[in-house]
């Protein structure tokens, strides 16, 4: 869910801010979508710095935490201040910063990916994640052009937008059968608080046999 919840504030940044906040804030707008990105590019690292340490290789992904770190200070300076390199394009202050944290865990995505293929020969990133990138891709297209025909201006808007994103993107990956049945199946359990407490108790099982 994290895809339709990113692409809807990528597309949407100042009707949430002026919905759910003020209009005091609107010019927090681009800020607010570079750190969609930066949540989109976080959830693609975190596999891979899980695999790195689940092989007890904690020191390679301490060393890419570290390069991380050195990464966002220098843009951090590069892209903060008034006269920061990006400044010509209107990039500095705190979307100067967003922008640098987008770009070092962009960094650490890479070296996180690399060092876990190198290690393991596993590639976690198959066909499902672009899959689910062009259902969000058709999502906010769709969003896009509903907004042209009723502005986003009242709750109750963000709310009926959200929901047709949500069953667009879940269209879109039933159309290319990447959710199907046993999926629907997996969530009405969840929701259910019996069959919550089956599947946590499955997998405790399962875990005790291993």
């Amino acid at each position: 869910l994290a895809i339709p919840l990113i692409t809807f504030v990528i597309i949407f940044p100042e009707p949430i801010i002026n919905i759910v906040l003020s209009s005091a804030f609107l010019p927090a707008a681009s800020t607010l979508t570079m750190l969609a990105i930066y949540v989109f590019i976080l959830s693609l690292t975190g596999p891979y710095s899980s695999l790195i340490t689940g092989i007890n290789r904690p020191d390679i992904a301490a060393k890419i935490g570290v390069a991380m770190c050195i990464v966002n200070i220098v843009l951090n300076y590069l892209f903060i201040p008034e006269w920061g390199l990006l400044s010509p394009i209107g990039i500095n202050g705190s979307v100067g910063a967003a922008t640098a944290t987008v770009l070092s865990q962009m960094v650490g995505f890479v070296g996180l990916r690399v060092a876990a293929m190198r290690l393991t020969g596993i590639k976690l990133m198959q066909t499902n994640t672009p899959r689910h990138i062009v259902a969000g891709v058709v999502m906010g297209i769709v969003l896009y052009y509903l907004n042209s025909l009723v502005p986003l201006v009242r709750w109750y808007h963000l709310i009926g937008f959200a929901l047709v994103g949500v069953a667009v993107y879940v269209g879109v990956l039933v159309i290319i059968r990447e959710f199907k049945k046993r999926d629907l199946d997996f969530f009405l359990d969840l929701a259910q608080p019996a069959g919550l407490l089956e599947y946590i108790k499955s997998e405790l099982k399962g875990k005790t046999r291993r």
